[in-house]
């Protein structure tokens, strides 16, 4: 995660940091898929940049990579933040491949 570009990062975070309500599936659980106690979540949810808090913590953790993240956020069910990292992933192909291409060049 510490990768991603900050246009996509942003848009995940923005998604994840805005309260879903009834259907919880906001930071909150993000929070609880990756092993924060309820306390930590509440704490962190009363800091600016909720989520971006979290994926800091997420990121420090052993084995975390940018495929567990998407499979946590399609646990989730969502599909809009899937869709975030499928685009980013695409992008950074498409970037490689052109770097790729220019020293060929």
């Amino acid at each position: 995660m510490a990768t991603i570009p900050i246009k996509f990062y942003r848009k995940i975070c923005v998604k994840l940091d805005t309260s879903r309500g009834c259907f919880w599936d906001d930071n909150r659980h993000f929070g609880e898929k990756i092993g924060l106690s309820r306390d930590e979540i509440m704490l962190l949810g009363q800091q600016e940049n909720t989520t971006d808090l979290m994926i800091r913590k997420f990121d420090s953790q052993k084995n975390s990579s940018i495929g567990k993240f998407k499979k946590i956020v399609a646990e989730m069910e969502r599909d809009d933040i899937v869709s975030i990292v499928s685009e980013w992933i695409v992008n950074e192909w498409i970037t490689r491949c052109n770097s790729s291409l220019a020293t060929v060049v």
